[in-house]
């Protein structure tokens, strides 16, 4: 029979521009302690830890082993993928739909305050024949997908612009999120161009942060909580490479 899988405890630090006064370790140390209190566990009560690390983001080979200890992974069946924590909590998710395992931690987390600048760094994940020398990173390249995407469905740039209204409106009514502003359709055309048609306002900040969730099978989350958030469903999706052989 398919094993049902739910939530049964999150923590979350807020987001912010730099976490001066925390290292990496120290915020996942903190969101780690943080979900199992809210799921009401202990270390010992985790079967699996998956981590959303990166060693090209972080500068270092292996980069999960040096936080290890902060996500109580220590001498316990533990794992890491690439990059996005969507894509670690898939992996948690099907690890307890294997059935042998009945309890996962999830963490994600960023330091971008300890990086090169984002456009630094994904500029040099691009092809390096021909799409690097031009000077692509990730928000020229979104740039050049939103004027496709303009031209393919006939939206305008005030259809745009009411996305980033309605994104950061909603980010107003979360305290833990990093840009939390009222704007309007004018502030996002006031705002400065990045690369056509994306202006400051249509995209992300560089942020600190960590995140964590705690998740189980169908029978150990009746036994943590009477109110678990069922995972109804997941799906991923992995593009081409080569910017021109997308959309």
């Amino acid at each position: 029979m398919f094993r049902k899988v739910a939530i049964v405890g999150v923590a979350q630090t807020d987001y912010k521009d730099n976490w001066a006064h925390q290292s990496k370790r120290e915020m996942i140390y903190e969101v780690t302690k943080e979900a199992l209190s809210n799921a009401g566990l202990v270390k010992a009560d985790l079967d699996t830890v998956i981590e959303a690390t990166s060693d090209y983001w972080d500068g270092t080979s292996c980069s999960n082993v040096p936080i290890l200890t902060a996500a109580g992974a220590y001498l316990k069946e533990e794992s890491k993928v690439e990059d996005d924590g969507a894509f670690a909590f898939i992996y948690a998710y099907m690890r307890i739909l294997s059935g042998l395992f009945n309890t996962a931690l999830v963490i994600s987390h960023t330091k971008c305050s300890e990086t090169p600048p984002i456009s630094t760094l994904t500029h040099v994940s691009f092809d390096t024949i021909y799409q690097r020398p031009i000077g692509l990173d990730d928000i020229s390249s979104a740039a050049l997908q939103a004027q496709l995407y303009m031209h393919k469905y006939g939206i305008s740039e005030e259809q745009m612009a009411e996305i980033s209204v309605k994104n950061l409106g909603n980010a107003f009514n979360n305290p833990h999120a990093h840009r939390r502003m009222k704007i309007s359709v004018e502030d996002v055309f006031e705002s400065e161009i990045l690369a056509y048609p994306l202006r400051a306002l249509n995209c992300r900040p560089a942020s600190d942060g960590a995140c964590a969730v705690i998740m189980a099978s169908e029978e150990k989350a009746k036994e943590i909580t009477d109110t678990p958030a069922w995972v109804k469903g997941v799906g991923h999706n992995v593009d081409s490479y080569y910017l021109g052989d997308r959309d």
